[in-house]
């Protein structure tokens, strides 16, 4: 890898960055810095998906166990019943968005499917 990288650097200063590119690809780094580059975006959402709360990975395992051809976009906590579970909301699908509301017992992590609809429920309020 060091070889090409050399090469690019050591191109005098008017060469494009077309001409490094090319230099590079002609060394085979190309290849090797895209892969290191997608290991590193594994290894990120690996870590990301590890610092959710319990809750979120609760309903996510559930859904992903429960409904395997469910293609999950987006889990949110948007609140707490009356109770005292909390509201979970995922959304799937794309056209039209579908979205499912499960209630979660922080204590026990029980999870209790409440609706589907392609429609956000009413009570739900989103924020950015």
């Amino acid at each position: 890898m060091s070889r090409g990288i050399s090469n690019a650097v050591s191109l005098p200063a008017d060469h494009a960055v077309t001409d490094i590119a090319f230099a590079l690809l002609l060394s085979g780094d190309i290849p090797i810095i895209i892969f290191l580059l997608g290991a590193t975006a594994i290894v990120v959402s690996r870590h990301l998906r590890n610092r959710e709360p319990l809750v979120i990975q609760s309903v996510r395992h559930h859904v992903e166990t429960q409904s395997p051809s469910i293609t999950i976009r987006r889990v949110r906590i948007v609140g707490d019943s009356t109770d005292g579970k909390a509201q979970v909301l995922v959304e799937h699908g794309i056209s039209p968005p579908s979205y499912s509301l499960y209630e979660v017992d922080p204590t026990s992590q029980t999870v209790i499917h409440r609706q589907d609809s392609t429609r956000l429920p009413p009570n739900i309020k989103l924020t950015a």
